[in-house]
Parts: structure tokens; sequence; C-alpha cells
């Protein structure tokens, strides 16, 4: 296979998984989106009573807090390795009920008192990345 066919099969398989996600049933309580190249949540929307999302390895950026403030159940959040670079917009998901949630691998994550800011930004975290508020490490709830 040469570089110009694999190209254009790149395209068509992330369209294709992004139909599929669009196909989904109603009423997700898990969901696992990650490596499919999102930049935005728009395909999930509809997905109101997740309480687990794992968006891994993509391309979404600060403003996906915006669009996760509609999760009013979510309870654990991945979003390691994408391109979450500050703590904007963090404060949108403040009143969400989440218990851990997953930065590593985002700009974010090497930013001075990254831990203590998200801690208090977000009064009800019990877990970030694996610590909890007093830097002990903690179980992993994704194992």
């Amino acid at each position: 296979m040469d570089q110009k066919q694999i190209e254009i099969e790149e395209p068509q398989k992330y369209q294709k998984m992004h139909k599929q996600i669009v196909d989904l049933k109603p009423n997700l309580l898990i969901l696992d989106i990650s490596r499919i190249k999102l930049d935005n949540l728009d395909a999930i929307k509809d997905q109101l009573q997740l309480q687990i999302l794992i968006a891994e390895q993509n391309t979404l950026t600060n403003n996906v807090f915006k669009e996760l403030k509609v999760f009013k159940q979510l309870k654990i959040l991945s979003l390691q390795d994408n391109h979450i670079v500050d703590h904007t917009h963090l404060e949108q998901i403040a009143e969400l009920p989440l218990l851990e949630l997953r930065l590593l691998y985002n700009r974010i994550a090497s930013l001075p008192q990254y831990y203590r800011k998200v801690y208090e930004i977000l009064p009800n975290l019990m877990t970030l990345d694996d610590y909890d508020r007093d830097g002990l490490m903690v179980n992993d709830l994704f194992q």
C-alpha cells in the first residue's frame, strides 16, 4: 500500500467512526470515544445519562469543558492526550458530580500548581490523574 492510498483511507476510516457514534443507542452510561480524532463532542450531545466518558487521544481543546456541562450524571472523565492547554473553561464542569478526572499528556498537566488549581476549581473532585487532594496515589478506577 503506497502513501497516497493510506492518506485516502485514513479520513474515510475516521468518518465511518464518527458516523457510528452518531448512531449510538440513547441513554448510554459508559462510553469510550478514544483515538478517533474528535475535536468536539457534537456526536454524543444527546447521551445525557453518561456517567463515565473516556475521550483520550483525540484533538479536543479547552472548549470541551463547555460541551461537557450538559452531562449532569458524569462521574468519571478521562481527557488524556488531547489539546487542553490551561484552566480556561474548566469551571464549566464544576457543578458536575465528577469523582475522577484525568488530564495527563495535555499541556495543562505541566503547568505550575496544576493539581492545586484544578482541585480549587473543582471542589467535589476526589481524584485527579490518580492522585487525591493530599497528593497520595489512589487506586485507578479505570482498572
